[in-house]
């Protein structure tokens, strides 16, 4: 990983070299740099080279269809959960219109009914997941 020279790193590396009889070149370099500042000097790295407007367009162009993407995927999200939410409702009351009927049907009917309902609210949850799983 590189990380920015700044300008006492460039100091101490330009003491270091052959020639120069500095011991601590980064002490050396600390010394220069407040040396220049007390004096009304500003020490600051140049500017990066510009980038080119292609390569800024392009960026935006990709930025653009990113979001694009994110806003459709929240969509769909959003639409998934309100289906999801619409089939457990339904569970819902087939469970109660079972509870109605439990009296009336055998225990095997009602036992039917209540694994469909459990099957149901399954799906609905294999299906949320298979979307954003």
């Amino acid at each position: 990983m590189s990380r920015e020279l700044d300008p006492i790193d460039v100091l101490a590396d330009m003491l270091g070299e052959e020639g120069f009889e500095i011991a601590d070149t980064r002490l050396a370099a600390v010394v220069i740099v407040q040396r220049l500042r007390d004096s009304g000097f500003s020490v600051v790295p140049t500017e990066p080279p510009a980038v080119s407007d292609d390569v800024l367009l392009a960026g935006m162009r990709e930025v653009r269809m990113l979001r694009a993407e994110v806003d459709r995927l929240q969509e769909a999200k959003r639409r998934a959960l309100q289906i999801a939410d619409e089939w457990a409702k339904e569970a819902v009351e087939l469970r109660r219109q079972i509870e109605t009927l439990r009296g009336a049907m055998s225990i095997r009917g009602t036992t039917m009914i209540t694994l469909f309902a459990v099957a149901l609210a399954g799906l609905i949850a294999l299906w949320v997941l298979k979307i954003f799983g």
